[in-house]
């Protein structure tokens, strides 16, 4: 689709999300999730007589865009994308409610494929997992671009927050995804199926729970010093993701870049070996990141099982420059020469 269609398809949904804001009196992201709902459910929502009908015809003629129009999942997840940031700009939203962006997502889920690709039965669907979903994007991804390799996908999330949540229902449902979403704190016991990967962008800051965080290998309330005498919450997830991962399944995690030197990581790498292995750590392009301290890079882990083995060489390094092509072509012989590594070590395990 073109990007003047796209661009008008964004203001027409962007104005219908305004007006529903104002007409219910909610929040630009507590409209998106209506907007997003009606879209999906093919009528406007109407609760108590709100909005009203003259608010409803409104909506009814802007949601009009988007009839006869053949969409493909990459157009709605622009359009997506450009309101969410809408939503991030006019909302003030937290870090951790943000979109993984997509060329994040790309790689991850190109990773997750070679990992997986001539050693899993594509007979069978790929159970994936995100364990902080949030407005699905990074599920959604990963699951394209493992189609794109011929594997067939399936899987769940759990995300605490309800409003987040509801939204990648909404959104995962108009690309043609239906993963099982569940409303819960994903460090408490999990009843969800096993997953054969696990994603995720994983939350920052600090768990308020120290009843649960106790219960882990990798809490670290202590050592730092901190004054709160609360754990990191992503060392949690981490090891929280060993006990959804079926054995010999990956996970692929996107984690602050300097995880190795944060207090703490001793603790983390203590129960990664308890329960598997570091198959390898990729730090993301600086340019990827306004500020030094807000780089990212990427951890890959394995669970043990009948044939994962400690990678031969851990795959450590930098991940160029996206624009720099005879760079990524470079990086791309590299992943599928250590992914081969990895699949020959473990086969003769």
């Amino acid at each position: 689709m073109a990007n003047n269609e796209i661009n008008q398809i964004y203001e027409a949904l962007n104005e219908a999300t305004v007006l529903t804001a104002e007409a219910l009196d909610m929040s630009y992201t507590e409209a998106l999730h209506e907007t997003f709902q009606n879209i999906h459910l093919g009528e406007v929502q109407q609760f108590d007589g709100e909005p009203s009908d003259g608010v409803k015809a409104q909506l009814e003629e802007k949601y009009q865009i988007l009839e006869g129009k053949q969409l493909k999942v990459k157009d709605i997840r622009l359009i997506v994308e450009l309101l969410m940031l809408e939503g991030d700009r006019m909302d003030q939203l937290p870090p951790n409610n943000q979109m993984t962006p997509p060329s994040i997502s790309l790689l991850m889920g190109d990773i997750l494929a070679k990992v997986l690709d001539s050693a899993f039965d594509k007979s069978q669907p790929v159970q994936l997992t995100d364990l902080a979903i949030g407005a699905g994007n990074l599920w959604g991804i990963v699951a394209e671009t493992l189609s794109a390799f011929g594997f067939n996908v399936a899987g769940n999330g759990v995300d605490s927050d309800e409003l987040m949540l509801s939204i990648g229902e909404h959104v995962l449902a108009l690309e043609g995804h239906a993963p099982e979403l569940y409303h819960s704190d994903a460090l408490q016991n999990l009843y969800i199926p096993k997953a054969d990967a696990i994603v995720g962008d994983l939350p920052l800051g600090y768990y308020p729970n120290r009843d649960i965080s106790d219960h882990f290998q990798s809490e670290n309330s202590t050592v730092d010093g901190n004054d709160r005498g609360l754990s990191y919450i992503h060392p949690l997830f981490i090891e929280q993701g060993f006990q959804v991962l079926n054995d010999d399944g990956w996970g692929i995690y996107l984690v602050p870049g300097n995880v190795a030197e944060m207090p703490g990581f001793d603790k983390l790498l203590t129960a990664i070996q308890s329960f598997g292995y570091i198959q390898g750590l990729l730090q993301l392009p600086k340019n990827m990141f306004r500020q030094e301290t807000m780089k990212k890079a990427i951890l890959i882990v394995q669970k043990k099982g009948t044939h994962a083995v400690q990678a031969p060489h851990v795959l450590i390094g930098d991940i160029p420059d996206l624009k720099d092509v005879a760079a990524v072509r470079k990086y791309q012989t590299r992943l599928e020469e250590w992914a081969d590594e990895v699949h020959e070590a473990q086969n003769n395990h």
